[in-house]
């Protein structure tokens, strides 16, 4: 039984037995696969289908070109021997079939999104729809390894590098579906980032959150990640290198030192020892985080505020 992947996280990917499918006769034929496999939770009409690749050509065109490159699809995965067959056809329509000899990194991402137990946006929800996770205190060891499994299964964007420019019904929809599993991927992202600031792995957690930051720069959330994971070794360093002694009085005054370098003890720290630059940086990004404002800001050297 012949076995099909379909890789479709990162560039465009397939293999049929573990070898590469490259017989393609055009990006249509890649795109109509690509399609039918993302959507395979229903029958497409062939009409709908020809509209999606060929909707500037007229109607009868549109569908022989649709029946060459469904002729080719089939030619080249196998699908005529495969029992049971990748492809289910009736007059009228086409669909992939789910229950064929098959593995999709799309569905299986999106299974270990589902599985890891907390709301995520589905394939109708908006951008403003999304919801971040819980706090990671709640997190299973479960939840987690299918939150990192689904990670580790996004190799880039949706469809990366490809286009069929002449086909913009078909580009519309790799756009959406890609924002959509960005946005997925992102969430998931927070999500372990927090989980392993709760345990304390702040480096894990730092990974995370610059991957998060490369899929969204604006994601304000995944810069206060950053900014709280990277304080307790920055502060660290700046107490045992360049400000020993005034740090061990703040601390003194703070009372037990397990307790003292909380992240307003810690941003004290940059402002005492006179780094006003960082100091004032990281305020301006945790402010909202760590509601700063309560706090009374810290002197700097030479009058700085």
């Amino acid at each position: 039984m012949a076995h099909l992947s379909l890789s479709l996280l990162g560039p465009f990917r397939v293999t049929l037995d573990g070898k590469p499918v490259t017989d393609f006769e055009s990006m249509k034929v890649r795109a109509l696969l690509a399609y039918l496999a993302v959507e395979a939770d229903r029958t497409h009409r062939r009409e709908a289908l020809a509209g999606l690749l060929w909707s500037e050509w007229p109607d009868r065109d549109a569908l022989s070109n649709l029946r060459y490159a469904f002729y080719n699809l089939r030619q080249v995965i196998g699908d005529r021997t495969a029992e049971p067959p990748f492809l289910l056809t009736t007059r009228n329509t086409l669909q992939f079939n789910t229950a064929s000899d098959h593995w999709l990194d799309v569905a299986a991402f999106e299974q270990y999104i589902a599985e890891s137990r907390w709301p995520m946006a589905d394939k109708t929800d908006q951008p403003s729809a999304i919801r971040h996770p819980p706090s990671a205190i709640s997190y299973q060891p479960s939840a987690i390894r299918n939150l990192q499994s689904a990670i580790s299964l996004y190799r880039g964007c949706f469809l990366e590098g490809f286009s069929v420019s002449d086909s913009p019904t078909f580009e519309e929809w790799a756009l959406f579906t890609r924002e959509r599993l960005a946005r997925q991927m992102s969430s998931a992202l927070h999500g372990l980032a927090a989980a392993h600031e709760a345990r304390g792995d702040y480096e894990q957690a730092q990974t995370c959150a610059r991957r998060q930051l490369e899929l969204e720069p604006w994601q304000e959330e995944a810069h206060q990640q950053l900014m709280r994971t990277l304080l307790p070794a920055l502060t660290s360093d700046l107490v045992s290198q360049t400000a020993r002694g005034r740090a061990i009085g703040v601390l003194n005054i703070s009372g037990d030192l397990g307790n003292a370098v909380c992240p307003v003890v810690a941003y004290a720290l940059l402002g005492w020892i006179g780094l006003s630059g960082v100091y004032l940086g990281l305020r301006r990004v945790v402010r909202a985080g760590l509601d700063l404002d309560s706090y009374p800001d810290v002197p700097q050297r030479g009058g700085e505020r």
